[in-house]
């Protein structure tokens, strides 16, 4: 059974049983730092943590 990252759906490797020629899925190492990076700083937007600054012109 081979196994991809749901993300960017890259070949992590094969888990048994080997002769299953199906498929199933987990988070490879770049991808879960994008998605923790990504949530962290939701949850700072989301406390007030930290405000954008833009433009009013």
């Amino acid at each position: 059974m081979k196994v991809i990252c749901f993300e960017c759906n890259k070949l992590i490797g094969e888990k048994t049983p080997f002769s299953d020629g199906g498929v199933t899925h987990t988070i490879c190492e770049p991808c879960l730092k994008k998605t923790l990076d990504r949530l962290r700083d939701e949850r700072r937007h989301k406390k007030g943590g930290h405000h954008p600054v833009t433009s009013t012109s």
